[in-house]
């Protein structure tokens, strides 16, 4: 018998890939190595010796999983699994539905368990759905929808007099939710129906329009009331991926006359992993640059005939590429950066 609390041993398993096998640690036919897995897929694995985080890439992807993790981030979506991921003996073990539902299709196969046999049978799958977040920002006159895309995508779209949709062509998509309610001024809820979203406005007769940006993948829905509703930014050079036609029973906008407004991107510093400054209190800067950035894009076109752009609009990390990206796709011609300053001195004031 085994002493109380002693390491359990070791078993081991297969993974057959592409003709190939791999060997694999296993624990109790339930539990298996994570990298053993993810190089057999011929992923690129990184460790952080001092926390056992293990980042795992591939096709533009990346997971996160570390000891205790049960929640694992993806891109920018949590997928839970069953159980926490754990260290033993200095590898990194997770629970068989990881590997299904989170390593294999990020590897682009699909994989088949067999406990008696103690083998994994891996085929190529199909492309992954196509992963979307939602955030939903409100900068007077017009709400902005923004769908965060884990890829490129085709789309078509169509309004009515209470709702705007999006059909996404040619891909599976994985929703955030069924529906969720926003406390908007302009949209009162988005919900999902096979690979559709319906933005359903807060009054009807709203104008809508689309357009999508990249670096990251996003679709952007701009909602108004007609004489407020701006003209939506030229798209990118290259092929489009947001189809112009909408369907024959689409509502038409009226073209926005006169000279365009200004164009102000605002961007809030840090955000995500990067924190900025920590006051005395606990008050991080991404959380006060998000909050003063949310303000000042509001209240610039009340005193400005301008339109103005969130980097980010919530606390999400961006590389700086990204950040100076939207702004020359949105063609600024203002970008105002937000940050706050530090000093380690309780007398500092000011700048």
């Amino acid at each position: 018998m085994a002493a109380a609390g002693a390491t359990p041993a070791e078993e081991r398993a297969t993974i057959l890939w592409k003709g190939e096998t791999h060997p694999i640690g296993m624990l109790g036919g339930r539990e298996f190595v994570v990298s053993d897995a993810a190089r057999a897929l011929g992923l690129t694995v990184a460790s952080d010796a001092s926390t056992g985080v293990l980042t795992i890439t591939g096709g533009g992807h990346q997971i996160l999983l570390g000891p205790g993790t049960a929640q694992v981030p993806v891109d920018r979506r949590i997928v839970p699994i069953s159980g926490p991921a754990r260290l033993v003996a200095g590898a990194l073990y997770a629970p068989l539905d990881f590997f299904e539902k989170v390593l294999f299709p990020l590897g682009g196969a699909a994989g088949t368990w067999d406990a008696a046999k103690k083998t994994w049978t891996l085929v190529p799958a199909g492309p992954p759905p196509l992963s979307i977040e939602i955030a939903v920002v409100h900068v007077a006159p017009t709400t902005q929808v923004v769908f965060r895309l884990s890829a490129a995508a085709k789309t078509a779209t169509a309004t009515s007099e209470r709702s705007f949709q999006v059909r996404f062509a040619d891909t599976k998509i994985d929703p955030p939710y069924p529906e969720k309610k926003y406390d908007d001024p302009l949209v009162a809820s988005v919900r999902f129906a096979g690979e559709i979203a319906t933005i359903d406005f807060r009054e009807p007769g709203l104008a809508a329009r689309a357009y999508p940006l990249t670096s990251p993948d996003r679709l952007v829905v701009e909602i108004g009331r007609r004489a407020a509703l701006p003209a939506a930014p030229a798209a990118p050079a290259g092929p489009s991926t947001a189809a112009p036609a909408a369907p024959a029973d689409a509502e038409s906008l009226a073209p926005v006359t006169g000279a365009p407004p200004l164009t102000i991107v605002v961007d809030p510093g840090h955000g995500g992993g990067e924190t900025g400054a920590i006051g005395p209190g606990g008050l991080q800067e991404k959380e006060a640059t998000l909050e003063i950035a949310k303000r000042i894009a509001a209240t610039l076109p009340r005193v400005l005939a301008c339109r103005a752009v969130l980097t980010r609009d919530s606390d999400i990390q961006l590389p700086l590429d990204d950040r100076t990206s939207i702004a020359n796709h949105e063609k600024a011609d203002l970008f105002l950066s937000i940050h706050a300053n530090s000093s380690r001195s309780a007398s500092a004031q000011g700048s």
